[in-house]
């Protein structure tokens, strides 16, 4: 079974997908990362379902050892120590040429994380400045 994590992924995905098992991903927000055929080796399953999971389990359990393969298949193919750098590469390179702001612009942009830092503190100091005139 593999979890949501602190985010809407989980080591747990990859760690089954290296030991060959497959995955019954437990998640409302997965977001699957690209390449792999995640449907031909994976299980995925609502939040809310978990009730349900093993008779999900029971209903693909004829499918369980051609999805065992094509999970350790997908490890080699695509997150494997001997490839991920060349896919850590290819990703990078997408971003540059899909990018549709300029780098030159991105790099003068404040990032989203320093902006809110940005409003909150605006936002404080409004605050604060209004209590002191109001008296409040």
């Amino acid at each position: 079974l593999c979890p949501r994590g602190a985010g809407t992924n989980t080591i747990r995905l990859f760690e089954t997908l290296k030991a060959g098992r497959v995955p019954v991903i437990i998640s409302d927000q997965w977001v699957a990362p690209q390449g792999p055929n995640w449907a031909s080796f994976s299980l995925r399953i609502s939040e809310k379902c978990v009730d349900s999971i093993p008779a999900i389990i029971y209903d693909h359990e004829t499918r369980w050892p051609d999805m065992s393969s094509a999970a350790r298949q997908a490890w080699a193919d695509w997150f494997s120590d001997e490839v991920l750098f060349d896919r850590i590469g290819d990703a990078l390179e997408m971003l540059v040429t899909r990018r549709q702001i300029p780098e030159y612009l991105a790099q003068r942009l404040p990032s989203l994380g320093s902006l809110d830092w940005r409003l909150r503190v605006t936002g404080s100091r409004l605050k604060c400045a209004i209590r002191d005139h109001f008296g409040h």
